[in-house]
């Protein structure tokens, strides 16, 4: 019974870690907004996380559309969902800090 608990925790922290990837990437392009709309469309490919997607999309919707209070909140939002996979991913938030 430990040994099945034991991969359901390993198996569990994969899934997160997994999910977690690109946060610092994600991080790095909503702060060189405007300038990096690019990037960021280019890296929303690759990130794993539905929702982050969303908010990133919802970024740079409101950046093209030049509606500034929105473009404000998604960003806010969007920041807010890294933070919230870095939260569950504490190995990967150990080794960003190390670099």
């Amino acid at each position: 019974m430990l040994r099945y608990s034991l991969i359901a925790v390993v198996l569990l922290a994969l899934y997160t870690h997994w999910r977690a990837a690109y946060t610092a990437e994600v991080r790095a392009a909503l702060d060189a907004l405007p300038n990096g709309k690019e990037h960021l469309d280019d890296l929303l490919q690759d990130v794993r996380d539905r929702r982050l997607i969303h908010h990133c999309r919802a970024v740079l919707a409101d950046q093209n559309a030049g509606k500034h209070e929105l473009f404000e909140e998604h960003r806010t939002a969007a920041l807010a969902r890294v933070e919230h996979l870095e939260h569950f991913a504490p190995l990967r938030r150990f080794t960003s800090k190390s670099q």
